[in-house]
């Protein structure tokens, strides 16, 4: 399973920077009262009546369940920690906005990533507040489960989960492209990320909801009659030549895109991001330069190709068998972001994914 992690700056800082950039007027999420993508945002006047339960936090890699609420349930998979013996957590479930909940980044910066497969209107459909009696720390973010309510697409919507530190106002991590099953959405850290735990913050797992844009259909061109023309005298007929073999079967019609689903090549990630500034301008950690990303088809053994559609922004290069990396090779002229591009991947048959690419990121692990 496969949820690309990003780790960005404080909330307040992080809006400062994409408001530069995109012209946003302020930072802040959808406030919306009702689970679903059309639900309007209306100001929560006092905190709703949750769903909670503060228990012995469980041992490292086994699964405590989110109070049902709404239609909603879930569990969290502990990560590997260091708490001491007889630490509780109180796990408390919303899907009403909570009076304090912090916004969520993802509607902030969901234009600035994928604007141009994904509608702006994020909406939170689920809060799931954590505190914690004991301090420590986590060695990697935890895993989650949710199972939304049937009145809830799972194929028309994309789905984000946020981290928030309430008291901190901070966004501690965020996880995209999960892993979907029915109406059970699965966010799983690839990565290990170690982060502490203070007694006396409230954390907040925050489920965001998407549209998926239809794109739009072209228009049928308008056919003109071809004036009439002479007869010509009929041609004499030559054998034509045997046409060479193609080495490998071009694509057939345009390359699936993974985020309406449905392609025959599937793909670990939908979306390759390069940072918008260079490395010397970068102030979250190490330079990622590189996005690692494979590719599998059910009853497919044979091999796949990748390539970048512009060769100036990123290449790609095959690692082993069906797994290649992406790498931004953007010189940045006079501070300029790089452009968007795609990969395309291929398999010997005709069928191909096309992986959107871009440099829009603000922090990356």
């Amino acid at each position: 399973m496969l949820a690309p992690v990003r780790q960005y700056l404080p909330l307040f800082a992080f809006c400062c920077v994409a408001s530069a950039l995109i012209g946003l007027a302020a930072c802040g999420g959808s406030t919306s009262t009702t689970p679903g993508p059309t639900a309007t945002s209306t100001p929560a006047s006092a905190s709703p009546t949750p769903a909670a339960i503060t228990e012995a936090l469980a041992a490292a890699g086994n699964s405590m369940a989110f109070p049902p609420h709404g239609g909603f349930t879930g569990q969290l998979t502990i990560p590997p920690n260091n708490a001491p013996a007889g630490t509780n957590i109180t796990l408390a479930s919303y899907t009403t906005k909570p009076t304090k909940a912090p916004p969520p980044a993802a509607a902030a910066h969901h234009s600035l990533f994928f604007s141009t497969v994904l509608d702006a209107s994020g909406t939170v459909i689920f809060w799931e507040s954590l505190t914690f009696s004991e301090a420590f720390a986590f060695d990697k973010y935890p895993d989650s489960t949710y199972a939304v309510p049937s009145s809830i697409s799972t194929t028309a919507n994309a789905f984000t989960l946020e981290l928030l530190d309430q008291t901190a106002d901070e966004l501690l991590n965020e996880w995209t492209s999960p892993t979907i099953s029915g109406q059970n959405v699965t966010f799983s850290s690839s990565s290990a990320a170690s982060f502490g735990i203070s007694p006396t913050d409230t954390y907040w797992l925050e489920l965001v909801s998407t549209p998926i844009a239809s794109p739009s259909p072209s228009p049928s061109p308008t056919i003109k009659p071809s004036p009439s023309a002479s007869p010509s005298p009929s041609p004499t007929i030559k054998p034509s030549p045997s046409p060479s073999p193609s080495p490998s079967p071009s694509p057939t019609g345009s390359p699936c895109n993974p985020v309406f689903g449905g392609c025959v090549v599937s793909v670990s990630t939908k979306y390759i991001i390069f940072p918008d500034v260079p490395p010397s301008g970068w102030t979250c950690g190490t330079y990622p330069g590189t996005a690692n990303f494979t590719a599998s088809e059910s009853g497919y053994t044979g091999t796949f190709s990748a390539s970048s559609s512009n060769t100036k922004a990123a290449t790609v290069t095959e690692t082993s068998p069906g797994a290649f990396t992406a790498t931004d090779v953007w010189t940045y002229p006079s501070g300029a972001k790089g452009p968007s591009f795609t990969v395309v991947v291929s398999d010997t048959k005709g069928n191909a994914t096309e992986i959107f690419g871009d440099f829009n990121a603000i922090c990356l692990p």
